[in-house]
Order: structure tokens, then C-alpha cells, then sequence
């Protein structure tokens, strides 16, 4: 028996509410090691009228591969259908733009989720691997 914490997401009742009125674009990122162990910390954020911005979720994740990626989206969208009442289409359409950094598991795991949702890749992602990759 494989006894390994796997994954692990969290979502608060005020993040709920957030993601209601300002959900329309997400931003998903992995940026930081959370542990000695090397899970991922996964962060749904969005930002809201006065350009702040604002959490919508937050996950460990043993990997990053589109089945972990998947799962994220999939709890993520079941957690927001079951807090809020609405059904599976409206929290799906909710979310028009989601924004990454140029992870392929991410990309495959949003056309498999979220299909209708527009894929972009983050301008700080892209300026990092510029200046990196130019020696800019």
C-alpha cells in the first residue's frame, strides 16, 4: 500500500466568494518548492476591482504532470460547484482566461478541464526566459 501523501487542496468560504466575482481569470502558478520533500505549492489567485489580488485556492502537489494538474482543476471546479449550488457548466464557463507559466502539464490539463477557457502564458514568465535565454 502506497501510504504517500499525494496532494492536497484547500479553498476557504471567502475564497469562494472571490472567485465569484472576480473568477473570470485565474492565475495558476508553481513557482515554489513548499518542502524538503519537493511538493509543489500550487496557487489559484485572481485580482480583483481595485487591482489587488486575490486567492482562490491553494494546493500541495506531489508532482507536476497533467494527471496531478488535472486533479487540481477537477477538485478545484467540484469544490466551487458544491459551495455555491451551481452546476458544473456555470463554474466551468466561469473561468474565461487562465494564465501560466509555459508548463506543458499545465496546458494539457486545462485543454482536458477546461476546454473552453482561454490558455496565456504569463508576461513575467516570458520576460524571465527572455533575459535567461538571450543574456539580455
Amino acid at each position: 500500500m502506497d501510504r504517500t501523501l499525494h496532494n492536497v487542496l484547500w479553498v476557504s468560504g471567502e475564497s469562494v466568494k472571490n472567485f465569484l466575482s472576480f473568477g473570470d481569470i485565474v492565475i495558476m502558478d508553481t513557482t515554489f518548492n513548499t518542502t524538503d520533500f519537493n511538493y509543489k505549492l500550487a496557487i489559484l489567485t485572481g485580482v480583483d476591482q481595485h487591482f489587488n489580488n486575490t486567492y482562490f485556492g491553494m494546493a500541495i502537489l506531489l508532482r507536476e504532470t497533467t494527471d496531478y494538474f488535472t486533479w487540481l482543476l477537477s477538485a478545484f471546479l467540484k469544490i466551487m460547484q458544491q459551495a455555491t449550488g451551481c452546476n458544473d457548466a456555470d463554474i466551468k464557463a466561469k473561468i474565461k482566461i487562465m494564465y501560466t507559466d509555459q508548463d506543458r502539464a499545465m496546458a494539457g490539463a486545462i485543454n482536458t478541464v477546461l476546454p473552453s477557457t482561454r490558455h496565456h502564458l504569463c508576461a513575467w514568465h516570458l520576460n524571465e526566459k527572455m533575459h535567461k535565454n538571450l543574456n539580455c
